[in-house]
């Protein structure tokens, strides 16, 4: 579904508005004509049969520019004399864009059901349901960093190599929740235990058996809420007829909001990683900037 919302610039405004629903299913989860998915299985297509990583449910997108209505020619202190001149001649523009966040996917990429070169999207296995996993998934802020699943379901080990005991050099789970006693560092943070190992307490994903792929879907995950805003306010000198000279402030990302980068490209859900679930970056700074531009 698409809608939109438009006003044509008149009196100084130009405003518009646009939503799409959607929901895309391919063969493929790349993003350009040039890469293509290899199947996991080639006895069994439908596996790779899922949604692609430039799907997004819901986007929004609005911009605005507007003359402020102050000065020769506007609808206030038009009639001339340094009111006009100190306060007229102002813009401003605006672009929002909010969309739902990137289709991700727990994964493991060991080649168990062919080799490792099909194998790069191959989903883990999980004791829970898709829904059940799902329920996990959110923004969790924690004294030893930000998550993007709940903790409990992490194997985190921290050591301390300054410290003079053995028993705290040698690596030990930790309470991700908790700050570190001075001194220690986190080691690793697994999703699941290593090939051959026991499971930890609490464990909801396995690296997949030889011969397996995994009983996971490819993402159906999505990642946080995408938003951001965009603004300029300029200022106009008229010069005769045909000069203008224009100051201009810009500032994008207004808010400075953390757009986290959590996506199938991230690697953040690879049960074989020992960052698991931890998110490590993000994107679109606020960025803020000042120009001048003569038109004649």
């Amino acid at each position: 579904m698409q809608a939109e919302v438009r006003r044509r610039f008149s009196n100084g405004l130009q405003f518009g508005l646009n939503y799409t629903f959607q929901k895309i299913l391919a063969d493929t989860t790349q993003e350009t004509q040039t890469n293509v998915d290899p199947y996991l299985d080639n006895a069994n297509q439908r596996l790779n049969y899922t949604r692609p990583d430039y799907d997004r449910t819901h986007t929004i997108n609005g911009n605005m520019n507007w003359d402020l209505p102050f000065g020769r020619g506007r609808r206030f202190l038009n009639g001339g004399g340094i009111a006009s001149k100190i306060f007229g001649g102002f813009q401003m523009t605006n672009i929002i864009n909010v969309s739902s966040g990137e289709p991700t996917s727990v994964r493991d990429n060991r080649g168990t059901l062919n080799r490792a070169g099909r194998s790069a999207l191959q989903p883990a296995t999980s004791s829970l349901s898709p829904n059940q996993v799902k329920d996990l998934i959110g923004i969790f802020r924690t004294p030893n960093g930000i998550f993007y699943i709940d903790p409990s379901v992490l194997n985190a080990q921290a050591s301390c190599p300054s410290c003079a005991s053995a028993a705290d050099k040698a690596s030990r789970r930790i309470d991700l929740t908790q700050p570190l006693a001075p001194g220690f560092i986190i080691s690793s943070i697994r999703g699941a235990s290593a090939v051959g190992t026991a499971p930890f307490t609490g464990q909801v994903f396995f690296p997949n058996a030889p011969g397996s792929s995994g009983n996971l879907p490819i993402n159906f995950i999505n990642g946080p809420t995408y938003f951001n805003w965009n603004m300029g306010f300029f200022r106009n000198f008229k010069m005769g007829e045909s000069r203008n000279l224009q100051l201009r402030f810009e500032a994008f990302n207004v808010l400075n909001r953390a757009n986290f980068f959590i996506g199938e490209s991230s690697g953040m859900f690879n049960v074989n990683s020992t960052s698991f679930g931890r998110v490590t970056s993000t994107y679109d700074p606020r960025i803020v900037q000042f120009g001048a531009r003569f038109d004649f």
